[in-house]
């Protein structure tokens, strides 16, 4: 595709192109962008492919954050146990890290990966899941983050554009 060609050939206009399937998750870490350290990439059987050029084109965008795959043959997205399991993962692997300091970002997924999004958020009041809202013609967007916590549910806004 033109997107993929653009990627490889270093451009980051690919972010203009319309539906660009990584948008989103740019968008998403923006809001981070000063104190991001690492990202955690889950990817569908379909999409691990293209791993090598989101993490050649996000290493450019983002110098200095460690961009690391989950598995190595991409994930099942209409499996909830397996996300859910995988995302737990990521927290247990990572003890040094506070947990309210990490962001599970679900707006690339498929309605699984939102559900095991949730599921994993839910397991801890210190957990946020985050998504990111566009408008119908994808120019305008919000990052939102959700939580729950002991008084109960609780939603934020970090970052709007």
């Amino acid at each position: 595709s033109d997107q993929l060609e653009s990627v490889k050939r270093g451009g980051e206009d690919v972010f203009d192109m319309p539906w660009f399937p990584w948008l989103q998750c740019q968008r998403g870490l923006q809001p981070h962008k000063d104190k991001l350290k690492h990202v955690w990439v889950v990817c569908s059987k379909e999409s691990k492919e293209q791993f090598g050029y989101f993490f050649q084109l996000f290493q450019r965008i983002y110098p200095g954050v460690v961009f690391e795959s989950v598995s190595d043959k991409g994930l099942d997205f209409a499996n909830v146990e397996v996300l859910v399991e995988e995302l737990e993962e990521i927290f247990h692997q990572s003890p040094d890290i506070d947990e309210a300091d990490m962001i599970i970002d679900i707006t690339g997924g498929q309605k699984t990966a939102s559900i095991a999004g949730m599921l994993v958020t839910l397991n801890n009041e210190k957990r946020d899941v985050q998504y990111v809202l566009s408008d119908q013609d994808n120019k305008a967007f919000t990052v939102r983050t959700y939580g729950y916590d002991i008084t109960g549910f609780r939603a934020g806004l970090k970052a709007n554009k």
